[in-house]
């Protein structure tokens, strides 16, 4: 997960830096997109450094719709600076087409970049105006009163020594502070000062343990409170402040779930099995998504992408097998004859089973219907009523040479091309089997037509 993320940011500045330097406008935006992933500081360390290496290459991602977004985002950070520079499209242009992307495709990726763009644009000028109108509202104190001492009074000399001496003296006093508000604050004795553990944590060295740093946030008493069910927990003193920390002796995943979610959205958060730190997405990387479906007004539906680009009929977002022409897993079988084909249901669960791993204990995540959204997938289609080929650039491997008939305006044109599976033409037909799969598991009145419906008609 974490090295996905490492290449996610590389691609992005390697497009950023591709002319030779990144512009402040451009940099804005990258802070964005790293936020927006929940890319660290350590993450975006490691994505420069595959850059300062020399002769980076553009890398796909694993996921379809990673993959998807993360040009988009090449796109957007190069026309962060107002201009597309050849620099810049060049490298885009053959990732792209390495990939198999249509123009009509990347239309529609160029279309999404520059919404994102003007969102990410509007948004820092928000906060630039914000920032203006507070500082204006803050006068700064008035400058104080310079204070000049008086002259010593002249005293007498009957030496040259003497002269020297008074000379000195009177040197070292108009260089004295003086008395009142430039006065040096006295000194603490160590006595007085309270004593703080400057110790870290050093987590159990069998278990789970997570931790948080103390905070403002309105989250804090969530997770207190959800803290409590853990079977040991306390908090332990820094010399930053408090830490609590909650020990799962049995390092049992389901049972901190709770925990998680409630510290979702601290950024103190860490977590340790058997004494060593691990990513924290590596074990609860469904938390993020988990609290905006509890946030969602149509929570069942959040969770099959009712208000993604694409829906998804297994009903995990997380799984990135989406019901779009990207999707890898329209691939997953044999042709039968001329217009037909087979779905390899086996290789499908696989794929599936493989991409929830790291979500696999989200509390949301419903097996049962994935089985039957499975069950309910048709095992033979053709290439007509909802479906068409899969046509794929060049002669990629397992691909076949179909003839491909397209309605352009009422007129029907048919052409050769390489295909590898086939692919959806419209929503209809995953939106039947995600009310079919719901209704297999006890769920009713799913609103995911009416809520595509809506979008369509406010787009």
């Amino acid at each position: 997960m974490i090295y996905q993320q490492v290449i996610y940011l590389a691609n992005v500045l390697s497009i950023a830096c591709s002319d030779g330097k990144i512009t402040p406008d451009e940099d804005k935006i990258l802070k964005s997109i790293a936020s927006r992933i929940g890319a660290d500081v350590n993450t975006v360390e490691q994505a420069k450094k595959l850059l300062i290496k020399g002769n980076y290459v553009l890398q796909p991602l694993k996921v379809t719709t990673d993959r998807v977004r993360n040009i988009e985002d090449m796109v957007m950070v190069a026309m962060a600076d107002g201009k597309l520079g050849e620099s810049e499209a060049a490298p885009i242009e053959q990732f792209t087409d390495m990939l198999g992307i249509t123009q009509k495709e990347m239309d529609s990726i160029v279309a999404r970049a520059q919404a994102k763009l003007q969102e990410d644009t509007e948004a820092i000028r928000y906060t630039k105006r914000r920032v203006a109108r507070k500082a204006k509202t803050v006068s700064p104190p008035p400058p104080l009163p310079e204070v000049v001492p008086p002259p010593l009074p002249p005293l007498p000399v009957s030496t040259k020594v003497e002269q020297h001496v008074v000379e000195k003296k009177q040197k070292l006093h108009s260089l004295s502070k003086p008395s009142g508000h430039h006065q040096r604050k006295k000194q603490k004795k160590p006595e007085d000062r309270r004593p703080v553990s400057k110790d870290q944590y050093k987590p159990p060295a069998d278990g789970l343990v997570i931790t948080f740093s103390g905070s403002s946030s309105d989250v804090m008493t969530v997770a207190l409170d959800a803290l409590r069910s853990a079977p040991e927990s306390g908090e332990h003193r820094t010399s930053s402040g408090k830490l609590y920390y909650g020990i799962w002796p049995d390092a049992n995943l389901v049972k901190a779930t709770g925990v998680a979610l409630a510290i979702a959205g601290l950024l103190s958060r860490k977590v340790y099995v058997n004494g060593e730190e691990v990513s924290w997405d590596d074990l609860f990387a469904f938390t993020r998504c988990a609290v905006k479906r509890i946030a969602s007004d149509n929570p069942v539906e959040y969770c099959f992408g009712c208000y993604d680009e694409s829906l998804n009929i297994w009903g995990c977002r997380q799984a990135g097998m989406d019901w779009s022409e990207t999707a890898e897993w329209f691939a997953l079988g044999s042709f039968k004859d001329a217009d037909g084909f087979i779905f390899d249901k086996n290789a499908i669960s696989a794929m599936l089973e493989k991409r929830l791993r790291h979500v696999a204990i989200c509390p949301f995540l419903s097996r049962a219907c994935m089985s039957a959204a499975l069950e309910k997938l048709p095992r033979t289609i053709k290439a007509k009523s909802g479906w068409r080929f899969s046509e794929v650039a060049g002669d990629a491997t397992k691909s076949v040479l179909r003839t491909v008939t397209e309605n352009v305006h009422g007129c029907l044109y048919s052409y050769e091309a390489q295909v590898n599976g086939m692919v959806p033409a419209n929503e209809y037909e995953a939106i039947r089997l995600i009310r079919g799969a719901a209704k297999a598991c006890g769920i009713k009145n799913l609103d995911i037509g009416r809520i595509r419906m809506n979008q369509r008609a406010g787009a």
